[in-house]
């Protein structure tokens, strides 16, 4: 072994090997002699690298103390004098590094998610310009636009350089791969132009694609021309078979082109159903959404004046139909990215004072060193150095820290990165290109720059207060005791804001999961399928039987079909009235939700009955048109159990009048943390639709039953495909999911935070212990009991413990406001929360002092004074 460091040692160059070579060899043999093995071997080395280091930033011990500033020149000079200085104290360095590494690390990974999302904008030509179009009646929520008025917005508006539209839905594709279900937009020709969008493989549509009677072209996006069509680029100009017919590829998208959070798969020319009675229909609304650029110096306020005026003429034009009706003009950065912008705040809030724990803490590490420097920096003030010079020394010292545990925090946001936009639980425009890029590593120069200062303006105030008599004092003054009681209290203070966000976070989390579905979702499975083509009937039949298919598998207690199952977020609405009244103009009516289920549908998910009956075989096509409502729309009609019996106008309800035959209890259908809209339940057999999920109760592990029901309807068309197979349970989880990941990052970012802030607290008292213990000492000598010395440290900490905890609660109570739209069930300044959070800070805080106080509690008087 002794080879090998002597090899090693020939590496290195031959004056540095003649001044260390010797030494280090003669310790290596001591050391072996005492303890042999690898140990030794990594030692050595380690010692002989610092070493090696050493010597390159050496200087001359004269120029160390020389007078004024003409010991080192330049900041080349403070640097290397720097560099030794942390060398010399590896025990600190590390501990420093390793501390700002995570705090910046973590912030910068934060960031990179934020400025990707929120800062840089759509990834849209002049995207600040986009904005979304709906409409408005005063019964009703917002709602998609309907085509009558969308044509006459692109033909009359004075605001917009173009206006497009489009209608998502899902679509059975017949690819090389074999029959497939996937995302379609029915798209306007303009869509394109509007978003920017480029091709790798032929074009996009043209206006004369965008027409009534055009020939039939498609544009495939550029994931699905890779991942089924197998990058074919003699695709465009083929054709290829969906259950709308077939389509000519007209051409393939760039990869570059994300549309989210929709996805689309496929895009075909919306024009070719503008001839549809759903289109035509001025009232109706039929899931078209519209996109606008606003023309160069048109402002938000205009656009919305000018939308409000020519919607009033739509209303005096059409009264029956666009009465009371109003534009809603949202930027469409608000509409994709308003709803995260808050979380997304708020980590980064969070991490933001994790960094400031992180600086408290090595300000106390660099205080306590600085407090051991004492006698260098009184000396070099006392031949002449002047406080500024004693002062850039000190800030050089933190700045090299901070900057190289900033660049090792990045390599830990460079690992980090890819795993939060993989961990974020749903698609947001510009996620996926979150990456260190040159503003994120501004940024955290900047983040460096700043902790530097926050954690070196301790030991650079103590620096530039040395006095000569403070080594004949032996103390370092007041000050030294008030910054570190500053930085114990900070750290307490910081450590509540994050720990009660997190707290209401979780708390909202619970409160949500505690919410009753209206269903039970265990054991229950979702199989989305949309019917290639064929009449309505024919599609009800196939329903029914691949219902039936699925309910005879072992392991199935049954199975039924509905068009909006729990949870779905789909729906299909109409305005309705009931009987007996005076019929109120169209655009005056509430609205309600319509669900085609099939017989037993109820039964399958265990939904409760509250009165009447539900459906069965007998609700036919040629029977009483009959409806089910839930118990929101029951309340409207009116007092409880009136319900039953009454009849009900739902006008794109088959026959329009519908008798009420049950009420069954609210099933949440758009989230858990949002309340039950009203809607009506409609026989299948009443209301045949193209698309249904076929929902099964199993007896065991739904997901393992997901491989058979798919083969079961498979085997009644090989043709049909499944675009979707979830168990419900997985559904309620991902209704959650972004409660849960805000919740669960914060909740990580809070334990870290009192992780930080207990061995923070600790330190301070360490060192206020170490540098008291003559005290504590004399104290004892003269007849002091442990226990009155152990009270008296711990009752410093509660001091210090309690003003943290009363400024951290204030903190917190003044920005809890600003988590109001992310909790549920749970008040911004809940008391529980708020005392739990405080209790828990002063107890990790208490037990954090409680090793220094017993520490205290036993010093040897004798040893002390000898030291005296």
């Amino acid at each position: 072994m002794r080879f090998l460091v002597a090899v090693l040692l020939r590496l290195f160059p031959a004056p540095f090997r003649r001044r260390f070579g010797p030494d280090l060899l003669a310790a290596f043999d001591d050391r072996w002699r005492e303890r042999p093995g690898w140990r030794l071997a990594a030692r050595t080395v380690a010692d002989l690298l610092r070493s090696a280091m050493l010597e390159r930033l050496r200087w001359p011990a004269t120029q160390a103390v020389s007078k004024g500033d003409g010991f080192l020149h330049g900041i080349g000079g403070d640097v290397r004098l720097a560099a030794r200085g942390l060398l010399l104290s590896p025990g600190f360095a590390l501990a420093a590094l390793a501390t700002l590494a995570l705090g910046i690390g973590a912030t910068a990974g934060i960031y990179s998610v934020v400025d990707a999302v929120l800062f840089k904008g759509l990834p849209y030509p002049h995207a600040e310009r986009l904005v979304f179009l709906n409409e408005r009646l005063p019964q009703a929520q917002l709602l998609n636009v309907s085509w009558p008025d969308f044509t006459d917005w692109r033909s009359q508006n004075r605001v917009f350089t173009e206006v497009a539209a489009f209608q998502a839905n899902q679509i059975n594709v017949v690819t090389p791969e074999g029959p497939g279900s996937v995302k379609v937009a029915w798209a306007s020709s303009s869509l394109f132009s509007l978003l920017g969008a480029k091709t790798i493989a032929g074009r996009t549509f043209g206006e004369e694609d965008d027409r009534p009677g055009a020939a039939p072209v498609a544009v495939l996006s550029y994931q699905l021309w890779r991942a089924q069509f197998k990058g074919d680029l003699n695709l465009a100009g083929k054709q290829i078979q969906t259950a709308a017919g077939a389509f000519s590829v007209a051409g393939v998208l760039a990869p570059d082109f994300q549309f989210e959070p929709w996805d689309f798969a496929l895009y075909l020319p919306l024009g070719l159903r503008s001839k549809n009675p759903d289109f035509t229909n001025r009232a109706n609304h039929p899931g078209l959404q519209v996109v606008a650029g606003m023309r160069l110096g048109i402002s938000l306020a205009r656009v919305r004046a000018d939308m409000q005026t020519l919607m009033d003429r739509l209303a005096r034009q059409f009264p029956e139909s666009n009465r009371n009706e109003t534009a809603v003009v949202a930027p469409m950065a608000d509409r994709l990215v308003g709803s995260v912008r808050t979380e997304l705040l708020m980590l980064l809030g969070a991490v933001l004072f994790v960094l400031l724990i992180a600086c408290a803490n090595v300000a106390h590490l660099a205080l306590a060193r600085a407090a051991g420097r004492r006698r260098e920096f009184a000396i070099r003030a006392a031949i002449g150095a002047s406080r500024g010079r004693l002062t850039r020394q000190v800030l050089v010292e933190s700045s090299l820290l901070s900057f190289a545990g900033g660049g090792l925090g990045l390599l830990l946001a460079w690992w980090s990165v890819p795993l939060l936009t993989r961990m974020y639980p749903q698609p947001v425009p510009g996620l996926k290109e979150a990456h260190l890029d040159v503003s994120v590593l501004m940024f955290t120069f900047a983040v460096c720059g700043f902790a530097a200062l926050l954690f070196g303006m301790a030991p650079m105030f103590q620096a530039g207060r040395a006095r000569f008599q403070e080594i004949q004092e032996g103390s370092a003054g007041k000050h030294g005791r008030r910054m570190r009681s500053g930085l114990f209290v900070t750290e307490i203070a910081v450590a509540i804001v994050v720990t009660v966000g997190a707290g209401l976070l979780l708390r909202s989390l619970a409160a949500v999961l505690d919410v009753n579905p209206g269903f039970r979702a265990d054991h229950l499975l979702a199989l989305d399928v949309v019917r290639s083509g064929g009449a309505p009937e024919g599609s009800l039949r196939f329903f029914d039987q691949a219902a039936d298919a699925v309910a005879h598998l072992p392991g199935v207690r049954s199975a039924s079909a509905a068009m909006s199952p729990p949870l779905s977020g789909t729906f299909w609405t109409s305005p309705y009235f009931p009987e007996g009244q005076a019929a109120p103009p169209v655009n005056e009516r509430q609205w309600t939700a319509i669900n085609p289920v099939t017989p037993g549908y109820f039964r399958t998910v265990e939904a409760r009955l509250l009165e009447g009956r539900l459906f069965d075989r007998n609700d036919d096509s040629h029977s009483t048109r009959v409806a089910i409502v839930n118990e929101t729309l029951a309340r409207r009609l009116g007092p409880r159990g009136q319900a039953v019996g009454k009849r009900i106008h739902v006008l794109y309800a088959p026959g329009e009048l519908l008798q009420v035959t049950g009420v069954i209890a609210d099933i949440k259908q758009f989230g858990l943390d949002l309340p039950a809209s009203a809607e009506v339940f409609v026989p299948a057999a009443q209301s045949p639709m193209g698309f249904m999920t076929i929902v099964a109760r199993t007896s065991s592990d739904p997901a393992a039953l997901a491989k058979p029901a798919e083969g079961a309807i498979h085997r009644l068309d090989r043709s049909q495909a499944i675009s979707r197979v979830t168990p419900l349970t997985q559904t309620i989880a991902s209704s959650v999911s972004r409660r849960r990941f805000a919740a669960s990052l914060l909740g990580l970012f809070s334990a870290l935070a009192l992780l930080l802030a207990g061995v923070g607290v600790s330190g301070v008292m360490a060192y206020t212990v170490a540098q008291r213990s003559r005290e504590f000492g004399i104290r004892v000598a003269i007849g002091a009991r442990s226990g009155q010395v152990l009270r008296q440290v711990l009752r410093e900490g509660f001091r210090l413990t309690t003003a943290g905890v009363a400024l951290g609660l204030a903190a917190a109570w003044a920005l809890a406001r600003f988590l109001t739209s992310m909790l549920y069930g749970v008040k911004p300044h809940d008391a529980l929360t708020f005392t739990a959070v405080a209790a828990l800070l002063a107890g990790v805080a208490m037990a954090a002092c409680l090793l220094p106080a017993r520490r205290a509690a036993r010093v040897d008087p004798m040893r002390v004074l000898r030291c005296d």
